[in-house]
């Protein structure tokens, strides 16, 4: 299914707590970069039993960085410009 989806031109969005389990980080691993996206879901998600808020986000793109292999600060520069992708369809 996860094939078919991105066949289709889906993206995928990612937060802390799905990249903690191992089925998170497979499906992340296995997405073209292209069509990955930051998720915070704060405040309604948590790290470790703090509330997740945006300044956050940043352990999310370092632990992002971590599984896929890709420098911290290239990822940051592909999220951008994925958000952006999306604004301009």
């Amino acid at each position: 299914m996860h094939q078919k989806m991105i066949e289709n031109g889906y993206y995928f969005s990612f937060n802390y707590k799905m990249l903690s389990t191992k089925k998170g980080a497979d499906i992340l691993s296995r997405t073209p970069l292209s069509r990955v996206l930051l998720e915070s879901d704060g405040p309604f998600a948590d790290i470790k039993g703090n509330i997740y808020v945006p300044y956050l986000m940043k352990a999310t793109v370092l632990i992002m960085s971590e599984i896929l292999d890709v420098n911290e600060k290239d990822l940051q520069i592909i999220l951008h410009n994925n958000f952006k992708n999306i604004l301009n369809r």
